[in-house]
């Protein structure tokens, strides 16, 4: 018995989007797909040609928001984010899941990341990136349902989420969650060198915001990427002295 494949409709869709994409932008994407259907939906994998690559961005406060306050940030926001140039997300990405949240591009149920984003070569999921910021790499997996109906906007979302993934317009695909730093948990840093915390709204069960090692993870990076002083910092985690409590706790290859 033959294994079942893409649907044709499906598979004609993806076609008309790649061609589109590549006659309004000169980018050059291929796909091909896995003979059988996963929990997820149909796998297809898209490849870009040339030296374009596929960027998917960790989900930041919006620095350009009148509301905007930098001691309310869990995170840095690195100067060159697109939001802080004013791009919009076309979709957001549950990051532990891989789910496409909201609206279904293009009738895209889930994403995987770029292979050479992920830390593990095993786990495609968002959980464990390289990069605090970005998932970069030339391919990346989205699933189909098993059973859907395709619409005319389907192509059109198709066209749009693959844009957004190559940054080629005033979008982007934002992945909400995932990217665990390579550090351990500061309330954990915190018991083993018998450090009071200094997060004014700590309790008991809470002696921290929970970002503080993603932040240290992230402020390590955009120093050596050598754009820190561009990007915005909470004014709570230099501080606090976040940096210092983790003293020893860092991984050689992020201090050299």
């Amino acid at each position: 018995m033959n294994a079942p494949s893409l649907p044709a409709e499906t598979a004609a869709m993806i076609e008309k989007a790649l061609v589109q994409l590549k006659e309004v932008h000169g980018v050059e994407v291929v796909f091909t797909t896995d003979p059988l259907v996963r929990i997820s939906g149909w796998p297809v994998h898209f490849q870009v040609r040339g030296d374009q690559t596929f960027c998917f961005w960790k989900g930041v406060s919006n620095p350009n928001r009148p509301e905007f306050d930098l001691g309310n940030c869990l995170h840095l926001i690195p100067v060159y984010h697109p939001i802080v140039a004013g791009a919009k997300a076309i979709c957001a990405v549950n990051g532990y899941t891989g789910a496409l949240i909201g609206q279904k591009n293009g009738r895209v149920n889930s994403l995987d990341c770029p292979i050479q984003a992920a830390v593990s070569q095993a786990n495609y999921a968002w959980l464990r990136m390289k990069h605090p910021f970005k998932a970069e790499g030339d391919s990346f997996t989205a699933f189909w349902p098993p059973k859907h109906q395709l619409s005319d906007q389907d192509q059109a979302g198709l066209f749009g989420l693959l844009v957004a993934a190559l940054n080629l317009d005033n979008s982007f695909v934002d992945i909400g969650g995932g990217f665990q730093p390579p550090l351990d948990y500061p309330s954990r840093v915190l018991e083993e060198k018998k450090i009071d915390s200094p997060y004014p709204g700590k309790r008991p069960d809470f002696p921290a915001r929970g970002s503080e090692h993603s932040c240290v993870w992230e402020y390590l990076v955009l120093k050596r990427e050598g754009v820190l002083e561009e990007s915005f910092v909470p004014t709570w985690f230099l501080q606090e002295g976040w940096l210092d409590i983790y003293e020893g706790y860092i991984p050689e290859e992020l201090l050299s």
